[in-house]
């Protein structure tokens, strides 16, 4: 993991000294947020498609749709699906009017873990006021 205060004292130009500090503070949250939810035995990638199919109508989606779902371009999505099956944290079942889709359900243990790694995220926090973060935000969005 990157030194931040061997960042700030570089001799980088100020561009990539916040690319650095930026790469740097991701990080440093996904460490603590995977710390937090390592007792749950889930990574991080199943993780999210975990709270995407708790977030979904039914709990289902199509491998088609999880994919969509990732912040990332995931190649690994129907690897991690089947671990979520084997693992009872999800269903899988083909779509009887067409058998290339496939129809992915999160069961009721599933929730209770999506559920017990988020309020264990809620503790991730980067410790900035209110105006700060929304100037944060605002930055941000400008990138």
């Amino acid at each position: 993991m990157a030194n931040k205060a061997a960042i700030i004292e570089s001799e980088l130009g100020l561009e990539q000294k916040v690319i650095a500090l930026m790469a740097c503070i991701v990080q440093e949250l996904k460490s603590s947020h995977e710390r937090k939810i390592s007792s749950l035995n889930v990574s991080g990638l199943q993780l999210k498609l975990l709270e995407a199919l708790d977030g979904s109508l039914g709990g289902t989606l199509t491998v088609g749709q999880l994919k969509a779902k990732m912040p990332d371009d995931f190649s690994n999505v129907s690897r991690t699906i089947n671990k979520l099956t084997k693992m009872s944290l999800a269903t899988k079942k083909r779509s009887a009017e067409d058998q290339r889709v496939v129809h992915v359900t999160i069961t009721v243990f599933g929730r209770q873990v999506c559920r017990t790694a988020q309020a264990s995220g809620e503790n991730v926090t980067i410790s900035l006021s209110d105006g700060d973060l929304k100037q944060l935000y605002e930055l941000l969005k400008k990138i």
